[in-house]
């Protein structure tokens, strides 16, 4: 059926079951997590609106609801994520890109007409302006 008592404890015996390379003869026990035991947790019960209400507001700082609340508890200031429009954003670097263009022609002595760098800077000037005026 099996083994013989014998030869199961011959076969059992910690020093063939050497796992390790400390040549302990035993497994080593397992090792915890980088964190150790400065990690705890806390479960608690909240209605459903609070939860939403919640998770939109961290949300809206850009933030996990576990660090959204972390920070919250530990009277931590929190600051909003500024988001940009896409537009803008968009525009603005083609007119940076045409001004560095148009300045690197410039200093290879290509002929550049001589409104053209002035142009570009008006209209960067003026989405800045129309920015500054809507924020």
């Amino acid at each position: 059926m099996g083994l013989p008592a014998r030869d199961f404890r011959t076969v059992a015996r910690w020093p063939v079951v050497n796992t390790t390379g400390s040549g302990r003869g035993h497994p080593e026990p397992r090792r915890r997590h980088r964190r150790g035991s400065r990690l705890g947790y806390l479960h608690i019960r909240v209605m459903l609106r609070e939860l939403v209400r919640w998770r939109r507001q961290a949300a809206s700082y850009g933030l996990s609801l576990s660090e959204f609340v972390r920070r919250v508890m530990n009277n931590a200031k929190i600051e909003v994520a500024m988001t940009a429009d896409p537009r803008l954003i968009h525009e603005l670097q083609r007119l940076g890109n045409l001004q560095n263009q148009l300045q690197h022609a410039m200093n290879a002595g290509y002929p550049v007409a001589p409104g053209r760098f002035e142009r570009v800077l008006d209209a960067l000037h003026e989405v800045l302006r129309r920015e500054l005026e809507r924020g």
